[in-house]
């Protein structure tokens, strides 16, 4: 099902057309505030997710979501120095 559009302004910018969807985006979005996030991946259940989370200063960190729970996991570092 198709939730969402996005587009790049002077960042990505996102359309919703599923309100959940948007609902759970808005959750993450404050846990990471600051950042930009992407969801890069979810289980069948639509539960559990892959959430990139960066900006211009940080390349990106990956953490997993429970929607469920509402905790976040921070996976490892892209490109540690």
């Amino acid at each position: 099902m198709l939730e969402d559009a996005s587009y790049t302004s002077w960042k990505r910018e996102f359309h919703f057309l599923d309100k959940e969807a948007e609902t759970e985006y808005n959750k993450m979005k404050e846990k990471f505030k600051g950042y930009e996030i992407g969801i890069y991946g979810n289980n069948n259940e639509e539960d559990k997710f892959i959430v990139w989370v960066g900006n211009d200063k940080l390349a990106g960190k990956y953490y997993f979501y429970d929607r469920k729970t509402g905790d976040t996991k921070f996976w490892p570092i892209l490109y540690p120095g």
